[in-house]
């Protein structure tokens, strides 16, 4: 029998379950996998939405190919979180990569993507990719001037995503780039209280020289809209874009297009209000 999931997290995201494929309580949080009417198969950790079938390439294009299309020459990669693969699966159509380290807390989340999100997780037995099992910010501490680039594929700021959006944690990611490196985190929905907003936002530019915050549409978040923030040890040129690279790879996209990847950074009147970057 079919019941409706409203989220914990946002009661306006709501969609109709037809039956639960998979539920446990992992040493960090509970993970639910569902087959949904509309969405396919759905996860969600601590009643939040984390990934969905039927729109999960907008959210892992954006967290991945924006940020390629600012770096000249990225070689190394290190994802914190991302245990779901997707951004994983996304950055393995760069032959320009040579070493990919994910870094998830939680093994349950790699282990149920594998089973249940097989086009997710095909990327996480490739020779590029290093699985490492464990906390991203302590292990973050261990590189300087290592990585071209850093994605933190987090969770929400609660439970064991919450650290992830500290200045502190952004000062070791800056101290983990080199130093043409970028970093991109997820920064929640433009919609969110303009105190988390605002929060998110200002760590990222204490740890970082250069903060730049974009957007993007992912129906099944709260509202419909997402944001992510580009972070660099250096000021970056919005407008050089290393289009050669992406042309050769567009025909993979489902989302991304030259005008998103040009436009993105064109915010939302009241998401820049916000984050005091509209006076």
């Amino acid at each position: 029998m079919s019941e409706f999931f409203s989220e914990s997290c946002d009661p306006s995201v709501k969609f109709k379950v037809n039956r639960t494929l998979h539920e446990v309580e992992t040493p960090f949080q509970t993970l639910k996998v569902v087959e949904s009417e509309s969405l396919g198969k759905v996860m969600i950790l601590d009643g939040c939405v984390m990934t969905s079938d039927k729109d999960e390439f907008v959210y892992h294009e954006m967290i991945t190919h924006v940020p390629l299309a600012h770096h000249n020459s990225p070689e190394s990669v290190l994802v914190i979180g991302g245990g779901d693969g997707g951004t994983v699966r996304e950055l393995l159509k760069y032959s320009c990569i040579k070493s990919i380290i994910l870094c998830e807390i939680d093994a349950c989340v790699i282990d149920a993507s594998r089973r249940f999100f097989p086009r997710l997780s095909e990327g996480f037995d490739n020779p590029r990719v290093e699985m490492v099992i464990g906390d991203g910010i302590e292990y973050i501490k261990k590189f300087a001037g290592y990585f071209d680039l850093v994605i933190v594929d987090s969770t929400d700021p609660q439970g064991p995503g919450e650290p992830l959006f500290t200045k502190q944690f952004y000062s070791s990611v800056e101290r983990a780039l080199k130093p043409c490196g970028i970093m991109v985190a997820q920064s929640e929905s433009p919609w969110a209280e303009k105190e988390l907003l605002s929060r998110i936002y200002n760590n990222i530019s204490a740890g970082l020289a250069f903060a730049a915050p974009y957007v993007g549409p992912v129906p099944t978040y709260p509202f419909g809209l997402w944001s992510w923030t580009l972070g660099s040890k250096r000021e970056i040129s919005l407008k050089d874009l290393g289009l050669n690279r992406f042309a050769q790879i567009q025909d993979t996209m489902s989302y991304l297009s030259l005008p998103n990847l040009k436009n993105c950074f064109e915010l939302p009147v009241f998401y820049e209000r916000k984050l005091d970057l509209r006076r």
